[in-house]
């Protein structure tokens, strides 16, 4: 019976913890798009020319943010790990 209790919990917190990394996501995407769509709008003020400029850079930014964000996920899992193994024979 308690296995199955904390089976129940966990998944409550999985379930909880899943849904504001949604909400989370949300936000980032319309905030995003509000911004990009506001630059593009400025761009297409200044010139139709610089529509190319502004996708560019647009690409970049992003490429970008992949990238750190892949960075520092992989940095705090190696850490994570490493901490995990030190602690295992403390408990």
């Amino acid at each position: 019976m308690p296995e199955e209790k904390k089976q129940q919990i966990a998944q409550k917190k999985n379930k909880k913890r899943v849904l504001i990394v949604l909400a989370f996501l949300l936000v980032f995407v319309l905030c995003s798009f509000i911004s990009n769509r506001s630059g593009y709008l400025q761009t297409l003020e200044i010139g139709e020319n610089y529509v190319e400029v502004f996708k560019t850079n647009i690409t970049y930014k992003y490429a970008i943010m992949g990238i750190n964000f892949l960075v520092w996920f992989i940095a705090i899992y190696i850490t994570n790990k490493f901490i995990k193994k030190g602690l295992k024979p403390f408990f």
